[in-house]
């Protein structure tokens, strides 16, 4: 008697669970459209409520960004006489770079790594910025052709290494070749 009293409990415990889930997936969400124009998103329905359709919605993916892989770093002594290397990393040598906002990211790397460096980003022929991450996020940049290069300088500001001077693209969209966003 307690085996069948136990097979009951547990079908029913399962059948719960399951009505459980699927009310969950399946539930109903509403927009609210105020009177200032505010949009609210509930799953009760109110006054003036449309239901959503949710069928048609479907989530999308970022790509990860590759990190870089930690790497052995050292401090550096006044008699080192390493020889540095630095090379850029993105972006690639004359690529056409789309982007409205003017932004683009350059990123470096140097060999072999050290603990205390400062990295400089010249663009254009001037020193634009100067930081401790090898990686630079500049904005406002005009459309056209660019050359950049990056240096990067001990704790003393002695230039360690230089990378070869690069060239990128800035393409924008513009009304002359787009003249119905003109009005």
């Amino acid at each position: 008697m307690t085996q069948i009293r136990r097979s009951i409990v547990l079908t029913t415990m399962t059948l719960c669970l399951l009505d459980l889930s699927a009310s969950v997936t399946a539930q109903t969400v509403y927009k609210i459209v105020q009177d200032d124009g505010t949009v609210i998103y509930s799953d009760q329905a109110g006054p003036n409520a449309e239901a959503v359709d949710l069928s048609s919605v479907k989530g999308s993916t970022v790509p990860s960004l590759a990190t870089p892989k930690a790497k052995k770093t050292k401090t550096i002594s006044p008699t080192d006489q390493t020889n540095y290397q630095l090379r850029i990393l993105t972006p690639a040598p004359e690529i056409t770079l789309r982007n409205n906002n003017g932004q683009v990211t350059i990123s470096a790397e140097l060999e072999p790594a050290l603990d205390s460096v400062e990295y400089h980003l010249h663009l254009d022929n001037n020193k634009v910025i100067s930081q401790r991450l090898s990686t630079f996020l500049v904005d406002d940049i005009y459309r056209g052709e660019h050359s950049f290069f990056i240096s990067a300088s001990d704790n003393t500001g002695k230039t360690l290494a230089s990378s070869q001077p690069q060239t990128f693209y800035m393409q924008k969209v513009s009304v002359i070749t787009n003249p119905s966003r003109a009005n």
